[in-house]
């Protein structure tokens, strides 16, 4: 698997008390550099996990908090969302015609940032594609806490449970 770092940062380090370049992506890097949320349960919920938690939150586990607050924010903001026009519209078909070309995307999605690179040929068939995943992305911050984890936790061959926590 490929290991992306930040190349600003410098040389990248997986050293487990001082990594360098290593960075996530997902919930928890989102709740991270929100400043805000704009509906009022997820805003509440996010002050909480900042009294909890400071910022920015680094512990593995508690992405699963932020992927809770990021569930409230969509409910609540899905409730808004169920009487746009645009949404309910059933004009949502866009008329293709296939080409060579080349398409670059990125996608926040809910388990952290898609970066898509596809090129076609004239039939529009896919001749070259790269993915860079999510779980690419946070490889190295991963191997890192696995190794923590493993270091800390594993005792006389026996492996905890936040063992296998922090590897999911």
């Amino acid at each position: 698997m490929k290991f992306p770092y930040n190349k600003k940062a410098g040389k990248m380090t997986m050293d487990l008390e001082n990594p360098v370049g290593v960075y996530r992506v997902n919930a928890l890097a989102r709740i991270n550099v929100v400043d805000k949320i704009p509906t009022p349960l997820a805003q509440k919920e996010l002050e909480e996990f900042r009294n909890q938690f400071g910022r920015p939150a680094q512990a593995t586990l508690l992405f699963h908090w932020a992927r809770l607050i990021e569930l409230v924010y969509c409910t609540e903001r899905l409730l808004e969302l169920l009487d746009e026009p645009d949404i309910t519209s059933t004009d949502i078909r866009a008329k293709v015609t296939p080409r060579a070309a080349r398409g670059i995307g990125s996608v926040e999605a809910s388990r952290g940032t898609l970066i898509h690179d596809y090129e076609t040929d004239e039939k529009g068939i896919v001749k070259d594609l790269n993915l860079l995943v999510a779980t690419v992305q946070n490889n190295a911050a991963m191997n890192i806490a696995v190794k923590k984890t493993a270091r800390d936790l594993i005792k006389g061959g026996m492996v905890s449970l936040l063992c296998r926590m922090t590897f999911r």
